[in-house]
């Protein structure tokens, strides 16, 4: 077993991801594919397990040929994994190509802990941080929350980009909120 980092937030820490973690990241992205289960619910239960593997391992075999560099970690809470994150330097931007948590572990602040930790890592090396989300994702609230600005579109994704205040950990503070009357 590879070991494990921590992470800022008090219930979370990560790992390397492994190829023996396969099952559980398969449960994790059907967990965070609604908008495919949605899509399949008609079929019965076995069509419906032999798409989400389909495209699960899709998914990660475009992760693996795109970002073969990529920090892929897992998130662990009491030693079992509850979300991922996969990280991948390009020249001067630090690309957040994946993050996600079961459901059960969302808005609990365990996703802007490791988001923080992105950032700061981004501000020490003074890279941008990039990602694209699904219009309509409710993490787009959190990614404006931390600093990030909508940068563009690609069809059903909205690109975001944070670019560091400094070259120094915390430069991605949020500016102070002002109130208006």
């Amino acid at each position: 077993m590879k070991p494990l980092r921590p992470s800022s937030h008090r219930e979370a820490q990560l790992r390397e991801a492994g190829e023996d973690d396969g099952e559980n990241l398969f449960g994790l992205f059907t967990a965070s594919r609604d908008d495919l289960t949605a899509a399949i619910s008609n079929w019965d239960a076995a069509q419906q397990e032999s798409f989400m593997r389909l495209q699960f391992q899709a998914q990660r075999d475009q992760y693996r040929h795109q970002y073969p560099g990529a920090q892929w970690d897992v998130v662990i809470r009491q030693d079992e994994i509850i979300g991922q994150i996969l990280v991948a330097a390009i020249d001067d931007e630090l690309r957040l190509v994946d993050v996600s948590l079961l459901p059960e572990f969302r808005n609990r602040g365990i996703g802007n802990a490791l988001l923080s930790d992105l950032l700061d890592k981004a501000a020490g090396e003074n890279k941008r941080v990039t990602l694209h989300v699904l219009q309509g994702n409710p993490a787009v609230r959190l990614y404006e929350r931390l600093g990030f600005s909508h940068s563009g579109e690609q069809g059903i994704y909205r690109r975001m980009e944070w670019v560091p205040v400094s070259g120094v950990p915390g430069g991605h503070k949020e500016p102070p909120v002002t109130s208006v009357s």
